[in-house]
């Protein structure tokens, strides 16, 4: 084996291990994680405020309902 294609080979492993490495791909999934999370969290308040504008809405219709008899 001639010393370039020894040094090419040492390169595309290098590529591949930099690619493929244990680190990023469990970086890469606790930021899908972490994401995932905040993303469920905003979907969440989101939802309970939508719950508590709608309960704050029937309170003052009731109230308008009340008052009108």
């Amino acid at each position: 084996m001639s010393c370039l294609s020894q040094n090419v080979n040492k390169i595309l492993i290098s590529i591949k291990f930099k690619l493929f490495s244990p680190s990023s791909t469990i970086n890469g999934c606790l930021e899908d994680q972490l994401g995932s999370k905040r993303n469920s969290y905003y979907l969440s308040l989101i939802s309970h405020l939508t719950f508590l504008n709608a309960a704050r809405e029937v309170d003052r219709i009731q109230n308008n309902n009340t008052k009108d008899q």
